[in-house]
This record gives C-alpha cells, structure tokens and sequence, in this order.
C-alpha cells in the first residue's frame, strides 16, 4: 500500500490518461475548465499535495464515472458510490465515509470491496505485464502477477533513485541530526541508519533518500537538510547553514545503546523532487516516528 511515482509512473499515467480521453464522450466546446464540483473536499483534504490544475473539463467515462485529467493526475468521481478520488499513477487518495484515505492503485479498502467489482487481472505474469497493468484499479492478482509486478514497481524504484550515485553521509563519521527546535532528536553513525537517542531505530538513509524501516518514503538530502514532499525542512544535519532559520543547537544529550536495525521493507516510490522551501515540518507530521 505504498510508493509514490516517479518519472516511469507519469509516463504510464499520461498513457492511461490518452486511453481514458479516446473512451469518453466528448465535452461541449464550451465548457469552462474548472475543477469538478465533487473534488472540493478531496482538494481541500490533500492541502498542499495539490492534485494539479485541471487540463480539460470533466467527462462520463463508459462505467459512468466522472473524470477529469489534472496536470499532477486524475480526478474521479466515482459512479458507483459518488466518493471523489484523485490518482497520481500509482497512489489513490479516497474520500471516503472515514475520510481521506491513501493506497496503491490496485490495493482496496475494506469498505471499497463490498461495494466495487474486483476483476481478474490480465493474466501477463509470463513478461508481458506493464507497470498500469499493476496499477489498473479493481484488478485482483495472482501470486505470479503480484511477483512480476513487484519487480516492475523496483525498476520503477530504481530509475526515480539516479540522481546521486554515492552516499551522502561518511561511514564512521558521526551524525547529529536536530529538529526545528535546534534540538538533537536522532544521529547517525553508519552513514545509512538514524537512531534516537533513546535507542530507538528510527529511518534510514540510501543516497540522498530517506525511508523509514517499513518502506514508506520521507523525503531527501538536500544541503545537509532533510527534507520532505513539500520541500519543507524536516531535521538538518550537522547543524547545517543551509537549514532554514531556527533556535541555537542544544548540546546532544547521552546515547542509551541500541541493537541492530530492523529489516527493511517494500519501499514507496520517491515523488519528484519539489520546490524547496524557508519552513520547517515536525518529524511527526512527516512520517518520522518522533
């Protein structure tokens, strides 16, 4: 239930997006391109992980839902149930009876399958699948399927990876990583593996992405700055004079010891670098179990 696209996922989106244009009804010429009325609150719900400006008026696909393609994605309204969804490619954002809810593109919710047809998958798992057939809503996957997408999703994966080839951090040197507080909250000594002081593992760091131990993706290095979706600073490293404005540093308190670090799982996607920001996220609200 996690990645976020990158470059070869845009692409599988805009072909999906140029299939669903040639299986609409055509618009009038007249109509205004606004946002569908529906997304409103899917909108006001994303905040600043904006679904995009809309690039055409909104259309009945042929199973009756309402689409409408956006700069960033797809907005739908869905026939079936009138929940308003929006799709980057590979994530789904739902608003649903428990409000906004994110998942993979093939994944359902529990509510969402009593009340939406599953369909078999394609049946591709011999080579042949491609990363929307992964990512087709409501297709059910056999145990190959799921293994073949599994690895086209890691392709995927590797290609939105290749901006640094080396790692940001030194092995062997230590770490001080601080909030926007200027108080050390994590270190790092391995080059890859953060710790809380308490000796909790907390994210690791490959190249200059950050993920934490289950997969989900934080965000970057930039500048000895982490980070996040929005290009806001989540923790500096070093004290680093590229961190947005911030109270004096505190000296790092004791370390208490820690074990290994845990096994790491399925990663998301990275999103595209944004814009980077003057202001500051807390490492909770980023995802960083702090």
């Amino acid at each position: 239930m996690r990645m976020s696209v990158g470059w070869l996922g845009r692409t599988a989106l805009a072909m999906a997006t140029i299939l669903w244009a040639a299986a609409l009804r055509e618009p009038a010429a007249s109509a205004a391109c606004v946002l569908v009325p529906q997304a409103a609150g899917l909108e006001r719900s994303l905040e600043r992980r904006t679904i995009g400006a809309c690039i055409s008026a909104p259309a009945t696909a042929p199973n009756g839902d309402v689409v409408q393609p956006t700069t960033t994605g797809l907005i739908v309204i869905r026939g079936l149930d009138g929940h308003a969804a929006f799709t980057d490619g590979v994530r789904t954002w739902v608003d649903g009876p428990s409000g906004l809810q994110r998942r993979m593109n093939g994944d359902r919710f529990d509510w969402e399958t009593a009340t939406r047809a599953v369909v078999p998958a394609s049946g591709k798992a011999g080579g042949g699948l491609s990363l929307a057939d992964c990512t087709e809503p409501g297709t059910r996957q056999s145990p190959d399927e799921r293994e073949a997408c599994a690895k086209l999703l890691g392709e995927a994966i590797n290609a939105t990876e290749r901006r640094v080839s080396a790692p940001v951090l030194g092995t062997g040197k230590h770490h001080v990583l601080s909030d926007w507080r200027g108080v050390p909250v994590a270190y790092v000594d391995d080059g890859a593996n953060a710790f809380a002081y308490d000796g909790k593992a907390l994210f690791y760091i490959d190249r200059d992405l950050v993920f934490t131990f289950p997969g989900d993706f934080i965000g970057w290095i930039v500048d000895g700055v982490i980070r996040g979706g929005q290009g806001d600073a989540i923790l500096m490293i070093d004290d680093s004079p590229f961190a947005p404005t911030h109270p004096p540093t505190s000296a790092e308190p004791l370390r208490a010891p820690h074990g290994a670090p845990p096994k790491r799982g399925q990663r998301e996607i990275p999103s595209l670098l944004p814009v980077m920001t003057t202001a500051w996220t807390r490492p909770d609200h980023a995802g960083l179990p702090l």
